[in-house]
């Protein structure tokens, strides 16, 4: 798993998210959201960041951060 998948997971345990919680989000189930963050984080489409974003399960500063930088 790529180093910024485990910032992810990092900022999900320190902000009290679960993954399950951020896969709905993304509008997958968890499984799902497993394989694409061991494939990597250019797995994830733009629209399953959007929906993290839009359902405010993390901030956008931080999405881009972890997912596009």
């Amino acid at each position: 798993m790529e180093a910024k998948m485990e910032q992810l997971k990092k900022y999900a345990r320190d902000n009290n998210i679960s993954l399950d919680d951020l896969s709905k989000a993304a509008g997958m189930n968890l499984a799902t959201f497993y394989r694409k963050m061991k494939k990597g984080r250019k797995s994830f489409t733009i629209g399953e960041l959007q929906g993290m974003v839009d359902s405010k399960v993390i901030p956008e500063e931080d999405a881009i951060r972890i997912f596009l930088s």
